[in-house]
């Protein structure tokens, strides 16, 4: 939820500059982590996550695009528009960025980075034996 928090707030659209100069759209990094939090209430067992996601967004104070409360009717329209696209696939965006390191040898990205550079990289690794 802070991830959503942090990037709420209107984003310009390109696709709106020349015909609706203050048309807005969200973020797709907010779309990314609602999304994210779809998919985890979905497999939790919530039975409306829309509804939920709704709620949750109210009780932190996450805004829309245009700065409104997330009504429920509002967090539909942002399922309906932007994160059903986004819940076809089973990966998750945000979560897995902020579960994980990015490998500085092999750039990959791993939750036990020290392990990963154990087993991956031993000829790099601080404890390599010389």
């Amino acid at each position: 939820m802070e991830y959503c928090k942090a990037h709420q707030g209107p984003a310009i659209s390109a696709l709106n500059v020349g015909h609706a100069p203050n048309a807005t759209t969200y973020r797709d990094a907010f779309c990314d982590g609602a999304a994210d939090l779809v998919r985890l209430y979905r497999v939790s067992g919530v039975a409306n996550p829309v509804k939920h996601l709704s709620d949750k967004f109210i009780s932190t104070s996450v805004l829309s695009c245009r700065g409104s409360e997330m009504s429920p009717a509002v967090t539909e329209y942002l399922y309906r528009h932007f994160l059903k696209e986004r819940l076809s696939g089973n990966s998750y965006r945000v979560l897995y960025e902020l579960t994980t390191e990015r490998c500085p040898l092999c750039g990959k990205r791993k939750m036990n980075i020290a392990a990963h550079m154990q087993d991956a990289h031993r000829d790099h690794s601080p404890n390599a034996d010389g």
